[in-house]
């Protein structure tokens, strides 16, 4: 698992061309504290700003359940979204995290442990998971296939070859 803080060493110049590179119309995934990173910061690390892509702060899951968030749980989906394209709702995904995303008008999915929280995350081409597709089998390579698809409508000056 990742820790908030460690983004702090991401200097302004790599933010900067984060940001100028998504306003481009480049296609950007977080995943797990990447996921995190792109809402405007985290409780765990109050002090560090996150890319503000995303309104929000991410926050502590409640420890009415074990915390941290280990394991397989499924995903609700709340309305259609290109990188989870094909997933059903109630599709499992593995989870490892302490902190999660607040479910905002991006997130087009989400997931119950102790209390929801955004599980896919999307609004133009910036995207997010807090599970590991690399670690969910057949349904997280089918993510980041969706994901590849979105890069490959996408053309060096950040028109797309096709709508998506």
């Amino acid at each position: 698992m990742g820790h908030f803080g460690a983004t702090a060493a991401i200097d302004e110049t790599w933010r900067a061309a984060i940001s100028r590179a998504v306003d481009a119309g480049v296609p950007l995934l977080g995943i797990c504290l990447g996921l995190q990173y792109l809402f405007d910061g985290s409780d765990e690390a109050p002090g560090v700003a996150g890319l503000s892509l995303l309104r929000g702060r991410c926050a502590r899951l409640p420890s009415t359940l074990k915390v941290p968030h280990v394991g397989w749980n499924t995903v609700d989906l709340k309305r259609p979204s290109h990188i989870a394209d094909g997933i059903p709702t109630g599709t499992s995904f593995y989870f490892t995290h302490s902190y999660a995303a607040p479910v905002t008008d991006a997130c087009v999915a989400e997931t119950t442990h102790s209390a929801a929280f955004a599980a896919i995350v999307e609004r133009g081409r910036v995207f997010g998971a807090q599970f590991h597709p690399e670690k969910s089998g057949d349904a997280g390579v089918r993510v980041l296939r969706n994901f590849v698809a979105v890069t490959k409508a996408v053309t060096r000056d950040g028109s797309t070859t096709r709508r998506y």
